[in-house]
């Protein structure tokens, strides 16, 4: 691991002075205990880890919010100085979890206490790994100290501390073939189930998403009568969708089964905005004959519209980042965020392609009611 830290040290600053002995000799140190107590920050993370499990995954279906809270308090006490093991875990949840909840299958608490130990023992590891990073850190130059991509190296190359490893010679003849042992390992259970899961959601939101495009696409070209116009119609839904996967992506929030809902609710959305307004777009060109008069008149009536209806529902879905619940919060905030940007496209990037593409409008509109072919 010491010649892996000189390597990655000398990578991102090639002057740097190492001293590796030291390095060596500090992880020997460290490594004789290594059982730190959780940071506040990993103990967060757990926490948000167990409200997200039991809303999510959990076998056993609890549907008090004032339980799941408790038990997610008492798992975090209890895990901060250490891993809890497994019969312990089931041991809370039995004490915890009124018996109604899991009379029919008594089984269902064993399954939840293995996915929780599973969920404390890797917030265990990250701690770990973090804290030996700060220990270490100070033995490399300051312009390394402030280099996140180096306590990125640091941190890989110290993961392999949380393995259950073991060593063998590497030449045959220091062993007795004899006491050789060959086994294979198949990994089995819920957690392959969940992976499994997990692989396809991603998949899944692809395809649902574009055949919702389409049957939007399609139903927008009938209702208007003209592809150009079902594209024109179509395109803010994109964008919405556009911006609410990078709002979610540089918050770093996962595609799960609650988020994968908000892109098929912001096309439905979207297209409700794109039609009330061209619609109106459409009565007011036949009357005035010019375009920009048209939109100006649009976004005085169907606009206030749009903006009073976007705000109204998207403070009433806000009230749920006051839930107790973190993917709940999570998914208030995105649908406030979608109704304000869709609202947004309506009104903005939508008439910009009115007026980009309007060439014909006018003279199409007696042939087929101010839409272009």
């Amino acid at each position: 691991i010491s010649a892996e830290l000189s390597f990655d040290a000398k990578k991102r600053e090639s002057s740097a002075q190492i001293d590796q002995i030291k390095i060596e000799e500090e992880l020997n140190t460290l490594a004789a205990d290594m059982d730190f107590p959780l940071t506040e920050k990993y103990q967060t993370a757990l926490e948000n880890q167990l409200q997200t499990f039991f809303f999510e995954e959990a076998d056993v279906e609890i549907e008090s919010g004032n339980i799941i809270n408790k038990l997610v308090e008492l798992t975090t006490e209890k895990a901060k100085d250490g891993v809890i093991p497994e019969n312990q875990v089931a041991l809370l949840l039995k004490r915890n979890v009124p018996f109604p909840y899991w009379q029919d299958d008594p089984e269902v608490i064993k399954s939840t206490a293995e996915f929780m130990a599973t969920i404390i023992e890797e917030q265990h590891d990250q701690n770990r790994i973090s804290v030996l990073v700060e220990k270490l850190i100070h033995l490399f130059p300051p312009e390394l100290q402030q280099n996140k991509k180096f306590r990125d190296d640091i941190r890989n190359d110290l993961w392999v501390l949380n393995e259950q490893i073991i060593g063998l010679p590497t030449k045959s003849k220091l062993m007795d073939s004899s006491q050789v042992v060959h086994l294979a390992a198949q990994q089995s259970g819920m957690l392959i189930v969940m992976k499994k899961m997990n692989d396809e959601l991603l998949t899944s939101q692809i395809r649902s998403l574009f055949l919702a495009l389409g049957l939007v696409l399609i139903l927008m070209i009938i209702q208007f009568k003209s592809i150009k116009m079902g594209l024109i119609v179509t395109s803010p839904i994109l964008l919405t969708v556009l911006i609410n996967f990078a709002v979610m992506g540089y918050f770093g929030v996962s595609l799960d089964n609650a988020t994968m809902m908000i892109a098929s609710i912001a096309v439905g959305i979207g297209i409700d905005y794109a039609i009330h307004f061209s619609s109106r777009f459409k009565s007011e060109l036949k009357e005035r004959k010019d375009e920009l008069r048209s939109l100006e008149k649009t976004l005085e009536t169907t606009g206030k519209a749009i903006v009073i209806n976007a705000l109204t529902v998207a403070l009433g879905f806000m009230v749920l980042t006051w839930s107790n619940m973190v993917p709940m919060q999570i998914f208030g905030w995105l649908i406030a965020l979608t109704m304000g940007v869709s609202a947004c496209a309506a009104l903005t990037f939508l008439p910009a392609l009115i007026q980009v593409f309007k060439k014909g409008l006018i003279n199409n509109n007696e042939q087929n009611g101010g839409i272009p072919k």
